[in-house]
């Protein structure tokens, strides 16, 4: 009974939050990007037969994930020189 009362008011608040959002009208993509988007997905399943896309997301995830640490690895030596009692 506590639980379900809680989880009530946590609706009512939650419901009054989001009464603004549903006051608005559903949003809809324009006709010619939903066609862009089918054209590039084909070209994509074209390319997909001799490079394969999924692969290649995976290889350039790893590449970025590696250099964000190098940069974050770079600020944070960059900081510590800042430092006045380190050299």
């Amino acid at each position: 009974m506590i639980i379900t009362g809680i989880l009530y008011i946590i609706y009512l608040i939650l419901l009054a939050i989001t009464a603004p959002l549903r006051l608005l009208g559903n949003a809809t993509l324009p006709p010619d990007l939903y066609s862009a988007l089918l054209t590039a997905g084909s070209y994509l399943n074209s390319v997909n037969l001799f490079l394969p896309i999924s692969t290649i997301f995976i290889i350039l995830g790893i590449v970025l994930t590696i250099e964000a640490f190098h940069f974050t690895w770079k600020l944070i030596n960059w900081v510590r020189k800042l430092l006045p009692t380190q050299s």
